[in-house]
């Protein structure tokens, strides 16, 4: 396992909820075409993964689910702060939506909590908030989880996807169309007509699945190539020509970038946030100067990569001090790509709307920026990255 909401994952107006944090994304080059045996036997996960969501945290740690709330007193070691979560074992994956988490555990079982308005917990109802986790029935054996801003996916062994959750934009792969009484699913349903599939992201209202035949994507056109075919919206998964040429993928709310074979590219409307001021077209991918790079992980207002030397390199909005540059950059100008200073062998990373999180080969967690979830201190204090003890 890897991902925004998707990836470390758990990746506007002031009346547009605050969108998902992405899904961790580890390091992963340029790869091939798929083969059949890539989809079907799974890699080990690593050891440790951290991931924030908007509403709460998690850390898996060797199979074991530590969670807490935001804002919460937690301290170092955070296994130690934290209990883990009961009736969850075997955990490979955590990933965070708007108001829901999902965890994938033994057996290729999925398990979610959190808000449930339009079925995101996929439970058979869209109505009440689950404080604790409940197990969504029909999956098993399950290989890869995305969780959107309230949609989830899961991909299969037989490289099939399963979605549930919201779907006004045909986000799910449901041929069911919108209507105020039938915009989301609340129990899991195939996607239909995906096959091949070995790698899913999910973003505010699109999915997208890697497959053997490249990157299929359905729910809200992101791109001219996808309109001239479908319109607005589609359900049916199909070919993205834009994505062609992107080994990787990380979707958050309305906005992605990923890897090419010349470096990094980002789509989408909530690019803005991440590019420096210029005119733009957001259903193209812009390149970003990041030689090197081997995977990226993208927030609210920016984005991160890995580079071949397992350096960080990060660019974007930064008064946070989630850029991880030394010091608080304020004003709403993005920043172009720069290396974190100090950060080697990372392996992957979690981003949160103001702070950003890695982990290195060696199973050490670095923090910077503005985190409620950690104990990592505010403004420019934390504008460079802090480690703190896990275990």
């Amino acid at each position: 396992m890897r991902a925004a909401m998707a990836a470390i994952v758990l990746v506007g107006c002031a009346a547009a909820p605050a969108p998902p944090s992405p899904r961790v994304v580890p390091t992963a080059g340029p790869r091939p075409e798929p083969t059949r045996a890539e989809g079907t036997v799974a890699k080990a996960p690593p050891t440790i993964e951290i991931a924030l969501g908007g509403f709460a945290a998690c850390l898996r740690l060797r199979g074991a689910l530590h969670c807490w709330k935001r804002d919460a007193p937690v301290t170092p070691p955070l296994s130690k702060s934290v209990p883990s979560m009961p009736g969850l074992n075997a955990v490979t994956h955590v990933g965070f939506g708007y108001g829901h988490a999902c965890a994938l555990a033994a057996g290729g079982r999925v398990w979610c909590w959190g808000d449930n308005e339009h079925g995101q917990l996929g439970v058979g109802s869209a109505e009440e908030r689950r404080g604790a986790p409940e197990r969504v029935p029909g999956i098993e054996g399950a290989t890869d989880l995305a969780v959107g801003l309230f949609h989830t996916c899961a991909l299969s062994g037989d490289r099939s996807v399963t979605c549930w959750g919201w779907n006004r934009n045909g986000q799910t792969g449901s041929d069911t169309e919108y209507a105020p009484a039938a915009r989301e699913l609340v129990l899991p349903e195939p996607v239909p007509g995906l096959t091949g599939a070995v790698e899913i992201e999910a973003g505010r209202n699109h999915t997208c699945a890697r497959t053997v035949r490249g990157w299929e994507c359905f729910g809200s056109a992101q791109f001219e190539s996808q309109r001239s075919r479908t319109g607005g919206q589609s359900p049916e998964p199909a070919p993205v020509d834009e994505l062609s040429d992107f080994a990787s993928l990380s979707l958050h709310d309305e906005t992605a970038c990923g890897v090419t074979s010349s470096g990094v590219a980002c789509y989408g409307s909530g690019a803005f946030s991440l590019l420096v001021s210029r005119p733009m077209r957001t259903d193209r991918p812009i390149p970003v100067a990041v030689p090197g790079a081997t995977s990226v992980a993208v927030g609210a207002y920016h984005a991160c990569a890995i580079t071949q030397r397992g350096r960080v390199v990060c660019w974007g909005l930064d008064t946070d001090g989630r850029l991880g540059r030394g010091r608080v950059i304020e004003g709403y100008e993005p920043n172009p790509p720069e290396e974190v200073a100090g950060l080697t062998g990372v392996r992957s990373l979690a981003l949160d709307a103001t702070g950003t999180c890695a982990l290195t080969v060696r199973d050490e967690l670095y923090c910077w920026g503005s985190l409620p979830h950690l104990p990592v201190a505010p403004r420019a204090a934390s504008a460079i990255p802090v480690r703190i003890a896990v275990e």
